[in-house]
């Protein structure tokens, strides 16, 4: 692409994927970086830019600030996530059954739902950028004692709730006997 003559189609290819990463992609703290990157890398292909090397390289580096980015906030909150993988890094077959069954049960998840489910994920995680919250969260029945989370979703906001629910009823009893 970059040695090639300018294309139109390759052009809206390009500004679809960054659309694409500014919508889809879930790990929201290096996202904008990356779509940020590819849309200067966009305007510098229209504009047949003698930069697109070097911010071709700028897209590819950002990709990889995302992806370690992402890998590390996935390692640190769920420390057994490579038991789950090969040594190649898939997943293994047991653990893509188990995501089946709780996640695609109905069907194959499209993109945008993958991309919902993952967001949602990121956004259990209690002030993910302090450490110290693991603890609270292994308190709360978020993580096991190895760190995995058990639960989905739905389940994880219903034990929140519930935490809430008796942390008020306790506080109202207090005051009523005070």
């Amino acid at each position: 692409m970059l040695r090639a003559p300018f294309s139109d189609k390759e052009h809206q290819r390009l500004i679809q994927l960054a659309a694409n990463w500014r919508s889809l992609l879930a790990f929201d703290d290096g996202a904008p970086k990356l779509a940020d990157a590819l849309e200067v890398f966009i305007a510098a292909y229209r504009q047949r830019s003698p930069d697109q090397e070097r911010l071709h390289d700028e897209v590819v580096f950002q990709a990889g600030v995302y992806r370690m980015g992402h890998w590390a906030l996935v390692k640190h909150f769920i420390p057994g996530v490579t038991d789950c993988l090969d040594n190649f890094g898939s997943v293994l077959p047991k653990y893509r059954e188990a995501f089946k069954r709780r996640y695609e049960a109905e069907g194959n998840l499209s993109v945008e739902a993958q991309s919902q489910l993952l967001k949602a994920q990121y956004a259990m995680i209690p002030n993910r950028r302090d450490p110290y919250r693991h603890e609270e969260m292994k308190r709360r029945g978020l993580v096991t004692a190895d760190g995995i989370v058990p639960m989905g979703v739905k389940e994880a906001l219903a034990l929140i709730e519930r935490e809430e629910a008796q942390a008020e009823t306790l506080f109202t009893i207090r005051w009523a006997v005070v």
